[in-house]
């Protein structure tokens, strides 16, 4: 029974092993975005802002509450 339970922990921190290098290797094959940056971001309420005026809102903070509670 211990041999099992040997052989269980060395397949688990082989495929352990592997899972890392996947993840290492997914930075590696990024794909660029096709439409470059964004210039307007739409709401769900159909109101577009002009990347200007995302610029300015970054610097404030937002309040989640009152934002989901303006858009009912």
């Amino acid at each position: 029974m211990n041999s099992n339970n040997m052989q269980f922990q060395q397949n688990l921190n082989a495929t352990i092993q592997d899972l890392k290098i996947q993840v290492g290797q997914l930075a590696n094959i990024t794909i660029p975005n096709p439409k470059g940056n964004a210039s307007v971001v739409s709401l769900r309420s159909g109101r577009e802002l002009p990347q200007q005026a995302m610029l300015q809102q970054r610097s404030r903070p937002v309040d989640v509450e009152s934002e989901l509670e303006t858009d009912s």
